[in-house]
């Protein structure tokens, strides 16, 4: 039963008593099991003996069984249904971009766009770093300005980095992933060093989705390629070889045409 319905209207657009309708939902869900399916479904046999002949003559009733065929078509149409799911879905872990859920950057470090290359502040940085020497009565040193923006690529003529930037690793917002990276994304897990994120097994994917599409059937063809004339002129060869050997032998042993050798 996998979808809820109405089983009185149902019963009743098909011409059947109710128990009836059930005995088939029964009858589907535990493996085409007649006599259980007949006992789940309400009816009550004289004895245990009688049950599985009056479950097969429930079987048998017209329109029993056209509720039944009706049934195994949505039935089979669902199944379908999740196959091509389970595919897409397979599909999307093979396929779906990791960059959606996780990414590595060399972002410009805090020399890479200040003036003359010296340390860039942040507006609140500067500001705090203002007053803080404002507080000691020094002089403020403004460094390379305001303005660093850690989303800013390094920059390859930097003497601090050497263009090669700062290490990050993001961790992107999987409320708005593309159903690819949903199928692809599998949560996260907390370790010593941090957070992990967790993802689905793509190269399982890919091997699934091989089996399913029979990419890889390597298995080998024989092909016989028979010669039937070859064929018979030897049989026949053979046969004249065998029948002058018995021929040969009758006339050493004296025997007639009809005496066994």
């Amino acid at each position: 039963m996998n979808e809820p319905m109405d089983y009185q209207a149902q019963a009743k657009a098909f011409g059947i008593s109710l128990k009836e309708l059930m005995f088939v939902e029964y009858f589907l869900a535990n493996g085409l099991n007649a006599t259980r399916a007949y006992l789940e479904a309400g009816y009550r046999p004289k004895n245990a003996a009688n049950a599985s002949a009056e479950a097969s003559r429930c079987v048998a009733k017209h329109r029993v069984k056209t509720y039944l065929g009706y049934r195994l078509k949505q039935l089979i149409g669902d199944v379908e249904a999740e196959k091509q799911r389970l595919i897409q879905t397979l599909t999307f872990i093979a396929f779906g971009d990791v960059n959606e859920l996780v990414e590595h950057r060399r972002a410009c470090c805090r020399f890479c766009h200040g003036e003359d290359f010296r340390y860039q502040y942040t507006p609140d940085e500067y500001r705090q770093a203002e007053q803080e020497a404002e507080e000691q009565g020094k002089d403020f040193d403004p460094q390379g300005g305001i303005g660093f923006d850690a989303n800013k690529d390094p920059n390859p003529k930097c003497p601090e980095c050497f263009g090669r930037g700062v290490s990050q690793v993001i961790f992107h917002d999987t409320r708005h992933l593309s159903p690819a990276a949903q199928a692809l994304y599998a949560g996260f897990e907390h370790t010593k060093v941090g957070k992990k994120i967790v993802l689905m097994n793509k190269e399982k994917a890919f091997e699934l989705l091989a089996k399913i599409h029979k990419l890889f059937d390597d298995a080998p063809k024989v092909t016989l390629a028979l010669d039937v004339e070859a064929l018979e002129q030897r049989f026949t060869e053979r046969m004249r070889r065998a029948h002058e050997r018995t021929q040969a032998l009758r006339q050493e042993r004296g025997l007639t045409q009809d005496e066994p050798y």
